[in-house]
């Protein structure tokens, strides 16, 4: 079964866009391995990707809110998402955040633009650009548009919460969409790659759905065999023919109930 898929047919059906990959640091050392394997994976199947991870010379230049909105404004472009990655700290700074009391965005969010414009020691920088995210996701929300720009992911071998704690997502995260990768690889991309394919015609969907299968065992597959050991970014090979047949047990796992973004 998609036997006849080859990579561009894989490319075209993630259908491309800009994703913009946001991270707080942690005292997991794994954790920006991960996070640039994630947006290594995901330029390999044909998205744009900004990573802070990877634009430090940028931050520094601009400060994390001008930075940010300098995506936005790409995002808005070309199509794509801000893909937030949930942590145990990004968890915390979300309800920070959330506890300071939402009347004070403006005065939180004056604030962090006049800190963006000072230096900034290098951890400080991504958790300023998360921060402002958070700005931001609040203004979707007030304008009903929760969940168009921004979405949640979560790494099954770092989870945000300790084993059994089932606490309800933060606030201002509800409502937003949540993936657990690497089981959720295929949803994820489906959730990325949205739109666009409404009118086509059969045979276009059935090569669309293969391609987003095929596109959802590299990235999986990718994630999977990222040990930490190395700095090293090597992706699984896609072949210019079909990639995989058979569907991946690991891509049909449901979340964890405990992290349900039910408000």
């Amino acid at each position: 079964m998609w036997g006849w898929l080859k990579e561009d047919d894989i490319k075209g059906a993630v259908g491309g866009g800009h994703m913009v990959l946001l991270y707080v640091p942690d005292e997991d050392q794994a954790l920006p391995g991960l996070v640039c394997r994630l947006g290594s994976s995901l330029q390999a199947l044909g998205f744009s990707v900004s990573v802070d991870l990877w634009s430090q010379d940028e931050l520094n230049v601009l400060g994390p809110v001008p930075w940010l909105h300098s995506r936005l404004d790409q995002l808005k472009r070309q199509g794509g998402r801000v893909v937030l990655v949930l942590t145990q700290a990004a968890w915390g700074r979300a309800e920070e955040w959330g506890h300071r009391g939402w009347g004070r965005r403006d005065r939180d969010q004056e604030a962090e633009e006049k800190e963006s414009e000072r230096g900034f020691h290098t951890s400080s920088l991504y958790l300023d650009v998360f921060s402002a995210s958070l700005s931001c996701i609040l203004a979707d929300y007030l304008q009903g548009r929760a969940g168009e720009r921004f979405v949640l992911v979560q790494f099954e071998s770092l989870p945000p919460q300790p084993a059994g704690c089932s606490p309800p997502l933060p606030e201002l995260f509800r409502g937003l969409p949540l993936f657990s990768l690497p089981s959720q690889s295929l949803a994820f991309l489906t959730e990325l790659a949205a739109g666009g394919y409404g009118g086509a015609a059969p045979r276009c969907r059935r090569k669309r759905a293969g391609g987003l299968r095929a596109a959802s065992r590299s990235l999986a597959g990718g994630l999977r065999g990222f040990t930490g050991a190395s700095t090293v970014l090597r992706l699984p090979a896609m072949s210019q023919d079909c990639v995989g047949a058979m569907e991946d047990p690991w891509e049909t796992e449901p979340l964890d109930p405990c992290l349900n973004n039910s408000p």
